[in-house]
């Protein structure tokens, strides 16, 4: 069963798109902060709106758009049956294109590309073909995207891949090589490295332009990104290439560390550095360098950090966030000289990069659970450019979805583009990685005139009168999502009532189908039948005492 098909069964059709709160959609705005893109001297002309990992070439994380203004509301949510973990959803003319992987177990990663339409969710087109997509890149009615690494396996379908943005055919691929950087479109050439090194290619034919042996960082094991600015590429190993021909214009000491992902203007570059590599997993740098000759013009230590992610760099000023033993700030650096120019501490727990529009810092993350009627829900908080200062912080509903009781759901990076925000969601914390592939959701937001009151919009000290809680639903699936109905004879299968909804939640099962409940907890473990059918019965308890039961049945093939 291909992708496209299995989005669209109706079997369990709770995990499916759910168009919410209905408002229009208007065109991307034309005010908000200017991007870096839009202050070069580059003469291509880029798709509007969120175009690439971190919205532009220069990975500046800014874009110019209003956002949700004054407030945001919900537009409509889906259920990928995948996770975006770690990718950003992209999104240009209309339409919003996901990466997503479906399985990611240590021996076999899968998932797909698909194209939503940015106003409903509804589906365009899906291309599975591509096994644990990175964020895509658009160009020239071209989607151009990557493969993460495979560890374990030897897939000859891992690489490089231009697909049609209208259909989702693959144009042409490269798959030498199982590990790249996501791509990057500039000056008319696709842009990436991998294990052999920094490529450019032609973005029409796949045909290679240039290739530098030995430089790029993933050649050094680490997974870098690629920016640009003003003719440059900028590598995670410290390396200058001239984007035209791919002449080496600097190159940092060998015998300094890897330098990391980084984020370019028309005058510096500045590499986010974790000292991990070094064995300090708590230590976070920021080095500015010349975009020119690679001086170092200053760095920043951030002692004692956990925060692993992406700079922003806006107004003349570098944005990092601190994640330290539950403390977390938004702090600001001058982007001349290093300066901190302010530092806003935050409430909450944030996760995300942080995205700048219309003079607004966004940033993704999760409000704790804090008493037996709050079972944490993920966020997005909006804080001013020019101070940090909180201006709104909008809870995301997922009641109507699936989520894990044991971790709920925080969201990632915030995609601004014209007056909408789109987020996707995962289970922050869980260490079970196939919790990320079922629970992970996407959340498109829209603009609302006034501040909504309603407490599932907003944070707020009230607590919500037991009578308005909504009653459990009892839920089964299986781990390794397994057709139930086709089990191999004689084997056992892991079930689980994740996908159950309420609060507090007890699990009890009847696992031999005698009325009598013999098994306790979110999982359990059952031998298949010999021969024949076996019902499988789960009944679930809130902290009120409401009940639901459900009942699936094991089949052999």
């Amino acid at each position: 069963m291909d992708k496209k098909d299995y989005l669209n069964k109706t079997e369990n059709n709770r995990r499916t798109f759910l168009k919410t709160v209905g408002i229009g959609i208007t065109a991307a705005g034309l005010g908000g902060t200017p991007t870096i893109a839009q202050q070069t001297d580059e003469e291509d002309e880029q798709p509007v709106g969120w175009t690439t990992h971190r919205a532009n070439p220069e990975r500046t994380g800014t874009i110019d758009a209003t956002g949700p203004t004054p407030y945001p509301t919900t537009d409509w949510t889906l259920d990928p049956d995948g996770t975006l973990f770690g990718v950003e959803p992209i999104v240009t003319d209309g339409t919003v294109y996901l990466a997503t992987t479906t399985n990611n177990t240590p021996s076999k990663y899968d998932g797909y590309v698909g194209a939503f339409d940015a106003q409903t969710g509804e589906q365009q087109w899906i291309q599975s073909e591509i096994p644990a997509p990175t964020t895509p890149t658009i160009a020239d009615e071209m989607v151009y995207i990557t493969t993460k690494r495979v560890r374990g396996t030897n897939s000859s379908r891992s690489g490089l891949y231009a697909l049609d943005a209208e259909s989702g055919d693959i144009a042409w691929k490269q798959t030498q090589q199982d590990q790249w950087t996501v791509p990057l479109i500039a000056e008319e050439t696709v842009y990436v490295a991998n294990e052999n090194g920094a490529h450019a290619f032609d973005p029409a034919t796949g045909d290679n332009v240039w290739r530098k042996s030995g430089v790029g960082g993933i050649a050094h094991g680490y997974e870098g990104q690629v920016s640009y600015a003003d003719g440059t590429l900028i590598y995670a190993d410290g390396t200058a290439l001239n984007a035209r021909d791919g002449a080496m214009e600097w190159q940092t000491p060998s015998d300094q560390p890897m330098l990391g992902n980084s984020t370019a203007d028309n005058e510096r570059v500045y590499f986010l550095q974790g000292e991990y590599i070094q064995g300090n997993d708590h230590r976070i740098s920021v080095e500015a360098r010349s975009i020119e000759t690679g001086r170092i013009d200053w760095t920043h230590t951030n002692s004692d950090n956990f925060w692993d992610g992406r700079l922003a760099v806006a107004n003349g000023h570098v944005f990092l966030f601190e994640d330290f033993n539950g403390t977390s700030a938004v702090i600001a650096l001058s982007a001349e000289t290093g300066a901190e120019a302010w530092r806003q501490e935050l409430h909450g727990d944030f996760v995300s990069n942080p995205t700048v529009a219309n003079e607004m810092i966004y940033l993704g993350g999760r409000h704790e659970p804090e008493s037996p009627f709050d079972a944490g829900r993920a966020f997005i908080a909006a804080l001013e450019l020019e101070t940090g200062e909180e201006n709104w912080k909008y809870l995301l509903d997922s009641s109507d979805l699936e989520t894990s009781p044991e971790n709920p759901p925080a969201a990632g990076t915030p995609v601004v583009v014209g007056d909408q925000l789109f987020t996707a969601t995962y289970p922050a914390g869980s260490t079970l990685d196939y919790e990320y592939v079922y629970y992970s959701n996407v959340f498109s937001l829209g603009s609302c005139d006034t501040r909504p009151d309603a407490d599932d919009c907003f944070l707020t000290d009230e607590q919500p009168n037991e009578s308005e809680l909504s009653q459990p639903e009892a839920c089964i699936d299986s781990i390794a999502q397994q057709d139930l109905s086709e089990l191999p004879a004689g084997e056992t299968v892991w079930l689980n009532g994740y996908c159950s909804t309420g609060r507090e939640l007890q699990y009890e099962w009847d696992t031999d189908d005698d009325g009598q409940y013999d098994a306790m907890g979110p999982t359990v473990v059952v031998p298949t039948p010999t021969c024949g059918a076996i019902p499988i019965s789960l009944r679930v308890t809130d902290f009120q005492g409401n009940t639901d039961r459900t009942t699936v049945t094991l089949s052999t093939v």
